[in-house]
């Protein structure tokens, strides 16, 4: 049976991870992380976005995204746009 649970979770008390995400952490097969930009906010750039495996995966040959390489996006009133940094002039 192949199934999927999507959970978003929130850090209340940056930056250490709660106990619950602790845990979810070490039973996932992919985590996606959505941050802010450390710089400060932006009208071209809403944030940037990584995904790293989880513990549960095991073929380590799969695609992510890591934090040197996140991609960054722009929120619109419909959807998001994704894009690589340094190329935002590139969506407006």
């Amino acid at each position: 049976m192949d199934a999927m649970l999507v959970i978003r979770h929130h850090i209340v008390t940056p930056p250490e991870p709660d106990a619950l995400l602790q845990h979810l952490l070490q039973l996932c097969t992919y985590h996606i992380e959505v941050k802010p930009l450390a710089s400060g906010r932006s009208g071209a750039v809403s944030g940037e976005i990584c995904v790293h495996l989880g513990p549960s995966m095991k073929d380590t040959n799969e695609h992510v995204i890591p934090r040197t390489s996140a991609l960054q996006y722009r929120l619109t009133e419909s959807s998001a746009v994704f894009f690589d940094e340094g190329t935002s002039a590139g969506v407006l």
